[in-house]
């Protein structure tokens, strides 16, 4: 069920992974199983969440689908909203260092 981006979402879509500027095509609102990965990336098996204050409270459910997707062999990243909107050069750099490290570490089969 599609829902419209939040505008840290936008600015990190626009920004950095639209059209492929990372190297790899990137999805936004990727179903796996009963959730919705906010952008995923299926070369890597990498999903890159942009969390709000509603996950404040979320803990335990971002944990237990953190930990069910990594049983399917994905990698969650997760950027606060406030660092989207006010860092956006710190999370690419971070985001690509992690996408380098990912790229080096060997994937599951699928």
């Amino acid at each position: 069920m599609a829902r419209e981006m939040t505008p840290a979402e936008k600015r990190l879509w626009f920004e950095v992974l639209s059209g492929k500027k990372t190297g790899y095509k990137f999805i936004k609102q990727y179903v796996v199983h009963n959730y919705i990965l906010d952008f995923y990336c299926s070369a890597l098996l990498l999903a890159v969440e942009v969390d709000g204050h509603s996950h404040d409270d979320r803990q335990e459910y971002d944990a237990k689908r953190d930990q069910y997707l990594s049983a399917c062999g994905i990698k969650t990243i997760r950027y606060r909203n406030d660092e989207v909107l006010l860092h956006i050069n710190g999370v690419w750099e971070d985001l690509r260092r992690r996408m380098r490290e990912r790229k080096d570490t060997p994937l599951p089969p699928t």
